[in-house]
């Protein structure tokens, strides 16, 4: 007797937790059940998005359109994609206005001359200091020897056009009225002329 009481006693464990899983299995069911009575479409939206997770391929992936797009930069221009072109006047001298140190200034085309040539006053508006020790060097114009300073300019620019520390020839007042734009600047450039026309590259 003492050993069918014993047996008894362990059964009743093993059907109560059977039962209880039974119970939660039922209300699990119950419940999936009831969300697929009251929300299909959830349910079909899941299931669909489980799938197509399940058989995507990485490398199917679709791209943004932005990280897709190639970045193109900007041509880089070198120094002869500058140009600008100048006109002759009536009496067949180029004359525009330059950018001298960044102060705009009416000058005239020289081909023969060696350096760009500015007089005492346009130095002092360009904030080139000089003293009168600096005028040591003489040259000929068309009055007569003047004596001249050498200095440089920060910058000669006409159109898109630029140079840097161009070397510049100061002169008296009296001996120059027209700033003349010579080879300092002007060999570093490409010129042409032809028909009236000067075509300036650089």
């Amino acid at each position: 007797m003492k050993t069918v009481a014993l047996k008894e006693r362990s059964v009743k464990p093993v059907k109560a937790g059977f039962f209880m899983l039974f119970r939660m299995a039922f209300c699990v069911a119950a419940i999936a059940l009831a969300i697929a009575y009251a929300a299909p479409e959830l349910v079909q939206r899941q299931i669909d998005r489980m799938g197509a997770t399940e058989g995507e391929d990485e490398t199917a992936r679709p791209i943004s359109v932005s990280s897709a797009q190639s970045t193109t930069s900007k041509p880089i221009l070198n120094g002869w994609d500058r140009r600008h072109v100048m006109n002759a006047d009536t009496s067949g001298h180029y004359r525009d206005t330059f950018r001298l140190n960044g102060k705009p200034l009416q000058a005239m085309i020289d081909t023969g001359a060696t350096h760009v040539a500015i007089n005492q006053s346009m130095a002092r508006q360009l904030g080139l200091q000089l003293i009168p020790a600096d005028f040591s060097q003489e040259v000929q114009t068309a009055n007569g020897v003047a004596l001249v300073a050498l200095s440089t300019l920060h910058s000669v620019e006409i159109g898109p056009i630029r140079r840097e520390n161009v070397p510049v020839v100061v002169m008296p007042d009296r001996a120059l009225t027209t700033p003349l734009i010579g080879m300092s600047f002007l060999g570093q450039l490409k010129f042409q002329m032809s028909a009236g026309t000067l075509e300036l590259q650089g």
